[in-house]
């Protein structure tokens, strides 16, 4: 399968789910929408709580004039970033890591893009490989579609990891 194929159903399939979820929490009486804990973007102390029970380390400090929490989870660093917050709530979290000790081409850069559709490559002004992946939070997402993002988040950091320093990609390694 190429690339493009492999690219082309990731977006089909992200599109799939995301209409299937829209969905699901626009149904009345769905258990989803109605049980469901909301998360903003602007409930900072209880998606540092999440975090913490989780058993990371979060610190909150002001980045470029946004709020944001410096978080170390399981030899894990990075950033969440609140965006998008006048008027209202915040209606997207960034989350970003950078890898100092890594190197990666605007062409390794456009390559993971093509194939991973939830976290980017970006390399900084510095030449510094960053992953970021924006989790859109509207006017509040159900707590346990919050912490999946997270994990999908977790599971990407080491994947890009092994990204840039094997120049492999990993996705795909998984395809052939």
């Amino acid at each position: 399968m190429t690339a493009l194929k492999i690219a082309r159903l990731m977006m089909v399939l992200s599109t799939a789910v995301v209409v299937a979820f829209v969905s699901m929490t626009a149904l009345p009486g769905h258990a989803l929408a109605q049980d469901a804990e909301i998360v903003t973007g602007s409930d900072q102390d209880r998606i540092a709580e999440l975090l913490r029970g989780d058993g990371a380390s979060v610190e909150s400090e002001v980045v470029g004039g946004f709020d944001s929490f410096y978080i170390q989870d399981d030899g894990l660093i990075y950033q969440i970033l609140f965006l998008r917050c006048d008027p209202g709530p915040c209606r997207m979290v960034q989350l970003r890591t950078r890898f100092v000790d890594g190197a990666l081409t605007a062409s390794q850069a456009n390559e993971w893009n093509v194939l991973t559709s939830f976290a980017r490559a970006l390399i900084s002004p510095e030449g510094i490989p960053e992953l970021r992946m924006d989790i859109m939070m509207g006017a509040g997402v159900p707590e346990d579609v919050f912490l999946e993002n997270l994990a999908n988040w977790y599971a990407l950091i080491p994947l890009y990891a092994q990204f840039i320093s094997t120049g492999t990609n990993p996705f795909l390694q998984q395809s052939q």
